[in-house]
């Protein structure tokens, strides 16, 4: 080989290590979407970039938004901060949902049942909360119910299962619901009534998608979350 030849090649075998992203990505992800969302994500990224390395932080404060050692987040509703970029990719509902056994003891037919019916509430603060629900079948009429709980939780798979062992009803992502219903631990509660409509969001700082390895794992994320999203609603 000559030695033209030489560094033509080191110049290709330069040009597509470079081409290649690599090194750390930071990832900071709401915990309800963490497990759903990763478990399929995190094997997908590491198919399609090997050389990536994924750091995952799962917390559901937003201070991680303005950290500069976080290269995005994943998070549930609308983000107000001009300093950020934030891009729409799905959305979820809340479902109500509660064992058969409870079901068939309590039983509420309206939403303004549920202020007097057991209800498992997601808050680390209060064991009182405002549900907010629509109905299924006229999306303009909605109720707002404050319910009562002698359990609050800020997590949604113990509230599941809380909910499975019978303790009362509980309003949780659909996406995380759907095992339960399909093996009958849980059956839907007011099932012609859910949450809004909830949005998820990619977030990240202005300048951040111009690195070659965030702005390859944003374009993966984006596909992931949007195609697990539409596969659970």
């Amino acid at each position: 080989m000559s030695l033209l030849e030489e560094m033509q090649l080191l110049k290709d075998e330069s040009s597509l290590a470079a081409s290649v992203p690599n090194g750390n990505v930071r990832i900071a992800v709401t915990p309800a979407l963490g497990g759903f969302v990763l478990k399929t994500l995190i094997p997908h990224l590491r198919q399609t970039h090997p050389n990536m390395r994924l750091i995952v932080e799962s917390a559901y404060q937003f201070d991680d938004l303005q950290d500069p050692n976080f290269d995005f987040a994943i998070r549930v509703g609308r983000i107000k901060d001009d300093t950020l970029v934030a891009n729409h990719v799905g959305t979820f509902r809340r479902v109500l949902v509660a064992s058969p056994a409870f079901i068939q003891e309590h039983a509420p037919t309206t939403p303004a049942d549920l202020a007097q019916t057991p209800c498992l509430v997601f808050s680390g603060s209060s064991p009182e909360a405002n549900w907010r629900l629509e109905s299924a079948q006229h999306l303009q009429q909605t109720e707002t119910v404050l319910v009562q709980s002698h359990v609050a939780v800020r997590n949604f798979s113990i509230l599941l299962d809380l909910a499975k062992q019978g303790l009362g009803v509980a309003l949780v992502p659909d996406f995380l619901a759907n095992d339960g219903l399909a093996s009958g631990q849980l059956v839907r509660c007011l099932p012609s009534w859910h949450s809004p409509k909830v949005e998820v969001m990619l977030a990240y700082r202005f300048g951040a998608s111009k690195i070659a390895r965030v702005s390859a794992a944003l374009e993966e994320t984006r596909k992931v979350v949007s195609a697990a999203l539409r596969a659970e609603t």
